[in-house]
């Protein structure tokens, strides 16, 4: 046992004296801190984790090569806005309004420049959009930046940087890596006015674009020396004649007039070759640092880059009413909580209530949008109409608004708080999504609603033998009916004595109007001699007859939705079935309410959803399909 004792002792002294490094090296390691060395062994990988398994697996799954028509492939897909809130307008702005505002003005400068890059038919190229990187990353692609972090380094001369390693170190708007050159684009929202203030804020901007410029092509030359650089500065607000000349010679300088034909002028700055470099090192290396959060994590599918979940995630947040910053990070800290339950994690403290940007149209929902609808706050607008007490009203609003929200909110609050029945009517077929979406959201709240058809197709006998078969089948329907809410879906709209079904509910409930009348245009024109439809034989004496009963009446509309209806006016068609539309609208002159705060934000996104929505079953999981 000694002699092994012994033997061992002699393998560690020789293992020792081999490992032992030589005096230059000695003395370079002697002037390293203990925090030093520290970061050099943490970080050994780092660099392998953002550029094999992050950039690496972003550039597989989401990355292949399109044909030359396709455009280049966008990361993000679809522009990611953090400054969400409206502000007020008449108004002088001041405390974080102010910050809020110059955030919103860039972020929208930035949506002109990703809109130009979607128009361009270059292959290959890969555009990146918000490109943020800690100075921990930068010091891992460029060593000599410095990794030291101490703010009293006895080296200052070879460490230029002192940020924390989790500090922001730089961040760049836009990158573009094509087949054998990289991009840098900054972007700046400030607009001139011809004052001195403004020409500051200009020069000013000019100088910091320019800094960051620098570090970018620092970072890109450091992955690969050889690749061709290009760097510009972009002013979406600005046009180039308003500026002094030095700016407007420069040609690293876009504006507004560069944006108009701006495939041109990409052509002009950075033109095609044939010859064709590697380029998948560089992409690799920065979407990348793209993904990867300040405390070097990932999330491991890369949903982020799907196109599919990017507008899944705008639809749950579109849905939820989450449409200021406020709300958005109360809904992260809650969703961090239910994650953490059961686990020791301190969270992070939320923003103190002064922070936010002021939202004076926006109020907090009533608790049974919050129970039961997940949905935290309501414009103004929403708010009134849920707490109306009008027999009868007419709600109009453009997509978005929040009209079938605050429906629903009533019917919710109407059966949980009363013994009143509710019938709900919408245009549509069979398997209406609209119709199903009513259905799933109140059987998740536990309220029971069944779903009815009205048809007349495949009645035998003449059209009035059909209309009073379809109205006898659906009053059987309803007097067997126990639930509180019924779902009435219209495939057809031509009808006998209908009001005498609605009689038998205490609130009747018209979603989506406009597709009504587009549904009774066609029926009368297929129809051309009845004049009996649902207005006149169904809503209209109800509101006229409102001394002998007591059904209530909401009409929910979005009149710009209406394609036939419009058409049909504009062309002076079915002049009667005008007169009818037209006189029932009036019945609700003095009961109007509009609903003027999109919360989708801006016409652009609701524009996408209402196209995307249409596909939106075909896609898969990475955007495809």
């Amino acid at each position: 046992q000694l002699q092994l004792h012994i033997l061992r002792r002699r393998v560690c002294i020789l293992d020792r004296d081999l490992l032992k490094p030589s005096t230059e090296e000695a003395k370079s390691s002697c002037l390293k801190s203990p925090e030093e060395v520290c970061i050099n062994q943490r970080m050994a990988g780092l660099r392998n984790r953002i550029e094999e398994k992050i950039g690496g697996g972003i550039l597989e799954k989401f990355c292949q090569l399109r044909d030359e028509t396709s455009g280049p492939v966008m990361m993000p897909p679809l522009p990611d806005s953090k400054f969400i809130d409206v502000l007020p307008q008449d108004v002088v702005l001041e405390g974080a309004n102010v910050q809020e505002k110059e955030h919103q003005d860039a972020y929208e400068a930035e949506v002109k420049l990703y809109r130009c890059f979607e128009q361009l038919k270059r292959n290959p190229m890969l555009v990146i959009h918000q490109l943020q990187f800690t100075h921990e990353q930068y010091s891992e692609f460029l060593p000599e930046h410095g990794k030291c972090s101490r703010k009293n380094c006895k080296r200052p001369e070879e460490h230029s940087c002192h940020k924390g390693a989790k500090e922001v170190e730089g961040e760049c708007d836009f990158v573009v890596v094509g087949n054998c050159y990289v991009a840098v684009f900054e972007v700046k929202g400030v607009s001139c006015q011809d004052t001195e203030e403004d020409s500051l804020r200009f020069r000013g901007s000019c100088s910091s674009a320019l800094e960051q410029r620098k570090r970018m092509t620092d970072l890109i030359e450091s992955i690969d020396p050889s690749v061709t650089i290009y760097d510009f500065t972009v002013f979406p607000n600005l046009s180039r004649k308003i500026v002094d000349e030095k700016y407007r010679s420069d040609g690293n300088l876009l504006f507004c007039e560069d944006l108009s034909r701006f495939t041109e002028w990409f052509d002009e700055k950075i033109p095609t070759t044939d010859s064709i470099s590697d380029m998948d090192k560089m992409k690799r290396c920065l979407l990348g640092l793209w993904f990867i959060d300040s405390e070097n994590k990932w999330e491991s599918t890369f949903s982020a880059c799907s196109l599919s979940r990017c507008i899944s995630d705008i639809d749950s947040k579109l849905k939820r009413a989450l449409v200021t910053r406020k709300l958005v990070d109360e809904a992260k800290q809650d969703e961090q909580q239910q994650q953490q339950q059961g686990k020791r994690r301190k969270l992070k403290k939320p923003k103190e209530e002064g922070n936010y940007p002021e939202n004076r149209e926006m109020v907090a929902a009533p608790d049974v949008f919050k129970q039961h609808l997940d949905i935290r706050c309501l414009s103004q607008d929403q708010l009134d109409v849920f707490q109306s007490d009008a027999k009868f009203l007419w709600v109009e609003g453009a997509a978005g608004s929040g009209k079938t929200i605050a429906m629903l909110g009533k019917i919710i609050d109407l059966v949980n708080t009363t013994t009143k029945r509710a019938l709900v009517m919408v245009a549509g077929n069979s398997d209406s999504p609209a119709a199903q979406r009513h259905v799933e959201l109140l059987d998740s709240v536990s309220i029971r609603c069944e779903k009815m058809y009205y048809s007349y197709s495949g009645i035998d006998g003449d059209l009035t033998d059909k209309l009073d078969k379809a109205c006898h089948t659906l009053s059987e329907q309803l007097d067997k009916s126990t639930s509180k809410v019924v779902l009435l879906v219209m495939f057809h709209t031509l009808v006998r004595n209908m009001h005498r079904l609605f009689a038998k509910f205490d609130h009747l409930f018209v979603d989506d109007y406009q597709t009504l009348t587009d549904f009774i245009r066609t029926d009368t024109r297929n129809e051309p001699n009845c004049t009996d439809n649902i207005i006149t034989e169904g809503l209209l004496p109800i509101v006229q007859n409102s001394v002998t009963n007591s059904t209530s009446l909401w009409v929910l509309c979005d009149g710009g939705q209406s394609a036939r209806d419009n058409h049909y006016r504009q062309f002076n068609r079915q002049p009667a079935v005008t007169g009818v539309l037209d006189n029932f609208r009036n019945q609700f002159i003095n009961s109007r309410k509009v609903l003027s705060v999109n919360l989708r934000n801006t016409h652009e996104i609701s524009a996408v959803l209402s196209v995307i929505r249409e596909h939106y079953d075909q896609m898969d999981s990475t955007g495809r399909g």
